[in-house]
């Protein structure tokens, strides 16, 4: 290697590194980090309102109806309502609103938290067993919510890449504004169809390696996570499911302390 290639050798690097946006690279470097932590606490507090609502007192009552406000609050704020901005192949306005993409998510992600302050109201008139039935009912959709969140946060990664990669094959056939309908067809089929064929050894980790999880702390560590990929994809985060929802199975282990302590026990 002559003088003259080592010195662009040495140039192209520096270049490169100009143009990175710190601000973005240190934000998701950020999150990279914190996103276990976050969805540790999330669930951890998700775990410790459940706890409190087997007891007989206001306190769970007082925290349901902030949160009904709260989301009200939230999906007034957060929703998209105007018609230009609706992208949808619906006619009626009202599924446009629903079925909008960012809408859809808030929608779901709230219809859980509504779901769970409603079930906490009369969650002190139940027994173990039907407590432990209804919080398996609860499971399917706050895992649902999550595979959302796994999919809008995952399968997005790829379709960008395979989209920078057809860019780069042809500038002119392609580009950023508009994405091929069949890249994100791909890409949520390959991550659902991965995830039940070998999904199954992750789960077995996850919910038994690390704590026994149950259908209690099941519903906590989904919502958890779903409200922590919600939230980083909103901020354009590519954030790793799997460390969120270990972050997440960790916060509801941890009130087994609490609870074996005098805690109530669902």
């Amino acid at each position: 290697m002559n003088q003259s290639e080592m010195i662009k050798a040495m140039i192209i690097p520096i270049t490169g590194a100009r143009k990175i946006n710190a601000t973005v690279f240190i934000t998701g470097s950020g999150f990279t980090v914190l996103k276990p932590v976050i969805g540790m606490i999330i669930a951890f507090i998700i775990s410790l309102w459940f706890i409190h609502s087997f007891k007989k007192g206001w306190m769970p009552r007082i925290i349901a109806f902030t949160i009904f406000v709260g989301v009200a609050l939230f999906l007034y704020k957060n929703m998209e309502f105007d018609p230009a901005k609706l992208k949808s192949h619906f006619d009626s306005y009202f599924l446009k609103v629903i079925f909008f993409s960012k809408n859809f998510k808030w929608i779901l992600l709230c219809s859980i938290l509504l779901i769970m302050a409603t079930f906490t109201l009369f969650l002190n008139t139940l027994n173990a067993n039907r407590a432990n039935s209804w919080f398996k009912r609860l499971q399917l959709v706050s895992s649902a919510a999550f595979s959302i969140g796994h999919g809008g946060n995952d399968a997005q990664k790829v379709m960008g890449i395979i989209m920078a990669a057809l860019i780069a094959y042809d500038p002119v056939a392609y580009s950023l504004d508009h994405m091929e309908g069949w890249i994100p067809f791909a890409c949520y089929s390959a991550i659902a169809l991965g995830t039940m064929s070998g999904g199954w050894k992750i789960v077995k980790t996850m919910g038994t390696r690390i704590t026994k999880v149950t259908p209690f702390e099941g519903v906590a560590a989904e919502t958890a996570g779903a409200i922590t990929l919600f939230v980083t994809e909103a901020l354009k985060i590519p954030v790793s499911t799997t460390h969120t929802i270990a972050g997440s199975i960790m916060g509801v282990g941890a009130t087994n302390v609490y609870r074996l302590s005098g805690g109530a026990l669902p």
